[in-house]
């Protein structure tokens, strides 16, 4: 039986979006299978492709005659997690059905944990055996989780949750500290896409005469979205 990680997460997010397809693209390249499920194709792939990982949606949005002001729907977008939910069970219960073991991978608490905790614990209760692994984020733990603090502490500290996997080891103590999570934090550092090749040292002289810098000048160089 061979694992199948089905993942979810946002698809435009540089940090975030970045290390999921990373991970998923090296999963690959060791013989793994993979598939992402989302509504769009996350941006580092929109131009070079995902290779052998799959992307897979919905064929069409949930629709209502119940959705807008004053109807039992605000929006389309309430519907999103039971979007993500539904579309994960669906890959799930296929790839069991193929033979596979499915691991439900998702990346950021909200909604994307809480689709994949809510997909997990249905499939289960209907036979289909699957692990759920959650990846929080910062957001997840300093912006939105202190205004969800029931919810974020429940799917940290829920017995459904089989893995939890994070970027850092300071950032998995903060996770403990902050919600109480009494149960290991596995540390996956950011990793670097197969394509990744450094600069040859023609090409990095020609970037700093391009810049305006010295040839043989020591550099520090910082790149985030801080």
């Amino acid at each position: 039986m061979s694992t199948h990680i089905i993942a979810c997460g946002p698809s435009g997010f540089a940090g975030a979006g970045r290390i999921m397809c990373n991970g998923l693209q090296n999963a690959t390249e060791h013989g793994g299978k993979c598939t992402y499920v989302g509504p769009v194709t996350p941006f580092p792939w929109a131009r070079g492709g995902s290779g052998d990982v799959e992307v897979t949606w919905r064929d069409e949005p949930v629709r209502s005659g119940a959705i807008g002001a004053g109807a039992a729907i605000a929006n389309e977008s309430v519907l999103l997690p039971l979007e993500l939910a539904d579309s994960l069970m669906r890959a799930a219960r296929l790839s069991a059905a193929e033979g596979n073991e499915p691991v439900i991978w998702a990346h950021y608490l909200f909604p994307y944990g809480a689709a994949g905790l809510m997909a997990a614990a249905l499939l289960r209760g209907s036979g289909v055996p699957v692990r759920l692994w959650l990846n929080p984020a910062g957001s997840d733990i300093w912006e939105v989780g202190p205004q969800l603090s029931e919810l974020a502490t429940g799917l940290l500290r829920d017995p459904g949750v089989d893995r939890i996997v994070t970027y850092s080891l300071s950032f998995a103590a903060e996770l403990s500290d902050q919600y109480g999570v009494n149960r290991p934090i596995d540390v996956l550092k950011p990793c670097l896409g197969g394509g990744y090749r450094p600069l040859s040292a023609v090409d990095r002289a020609a970037a700093r005469r391009r810049l305006g810098l010295p040839v043989d000048a020591f550099l520090i160089s910082m790149h985030s979205n801080m």
